[in-house]
């Protein structure tokens, strides 16, 4: 199994809540080959951010659903200032 992490944040008068952001990110990665789950944490002590860690069957399956262009319009999407970080 591997495990990825992806950071997420947003100001606060963004209109689209980090939640629905991590949501589509869980279904675009069900749709690809491998994905196992997905767990979303948000901190209390910044609601601004949100860590998303995603499970595949192996790393070569994560590499190749962050090699394709699925992540570019879902992080475009987000309003406001925006911020992910990839790790």
């Amino acid at each position: 199994m591997y495990v990825d992490r992806m950071d997420l944040s947003a100001g606060l008068g963004g209109t689209r809540g980090l939640e629905d952001v991590a949501r589509e990110l869980g279904r675009k990665r069900r749709e690809a080959g491998g994905f196992i789950g997905q767990t979303v944490l948000r901190s209390y002590a910044y609601p601004d951010k949100v860590a998303v860690l995603g499970r595949w069957e192996s790393v070569e399956q994560a590499w190749g659903f962050g090699a394709n262009d699925v992540l570019t319009p879902l992080i475009t999407g987000m309003t406001g200032p925006a911020k992910v970080d990839l790790t």
